[in-house]
């Protein structure tokens, strides 16, 4: 959209809109946000039970939840009773994918310590499916990479086809869900990258 043709109601939508994803970037600045929001994205569950999925104690991780309650990016959804305290559970109410304007808001460090939490995460995943003998079980299980040189037009549209690809992958779960029953259904994982690469990659011109 061009942003001199925007109605005064579409501008205000944008600007809100734009000003609530620099925010959540901001709050995903932290690493232990960025597990809490990936672990929630997987299933509903207690700062107790992330906390021992990530090999940490429940005390250090109640701030950040309450960073990430107030921001609406998880919500309370029930709570347990339990000997001592209750039990609170939570479930994701965002996706852990950034819109440009909400990464850019972001130091470097903070998004180098973001993206070392989710390729940390993405590799323990295949190491997991490796262990498992479920990663190649799948006749039709795809893996391939392809390095390629590109311009900026070019770069815009790699980044706009692995969104779109992100999408169109949640809309497939959902109509899943709704489609199969428990016994047919299996849990698949789809990471996409894309990045620049060192110049080592470069190929040489002809000579």
């Amino acid at each position: 959209m061009v942003l001199g043709t925007e109605t005064r109601e579409q501008r205000l939508a944008r600007e809100q809109r734009e000003e609530f994803e620099a925010r959540i970037a901001k709050a995903l600045g932290h690493h232990f946000r960025v597990r809490i929001m990936e672990i929630l994205n997987e299933r509903d569950a207690s700062p107790s039970e992330v906390a021992r999925k990530i090999g940490k104690k429940p005390e250090n991780l109640n701030y950040h939840f309450k960073v990430l309650a107030d921001l609406e990016c998880i919500e309370m959804v029930d709570v347990i009773p339990a000997s001592g305290r209750p039990r609170k559970v939570y479930r994701s109410l965002q996706s852990t994918m950034f819109a440009d304007l909400a990464w850019s808001a972001l130091s470097r460090s903070q998004r180098e310590g973001i993206s070392k939490t989710m390729l940390q995460n993405a590799l323990r995943r295949v190491g997991d499916a490796l262990d498992a003998e479920t990663f190649d079980r799948k006749e039709d299980r795809h893996l391939s990479h392809q390095t390629v040189s590109v311009d900026w037009p070019g770069w815009d549209e790699i980044r706009a086809l692995m969104a779109e690809t992100m999408n169109s992958i949640a809309k497939i779960a959902n109509r899943a869900e709704g489609r199969a029953k428990e016994e047919e259904r299996f849990p698949a994982t789809a990471v996409l990258l894309s990045f620049e690469s060192p110049r080592m990659y470069e190929k040489a011109p002809d000579a």
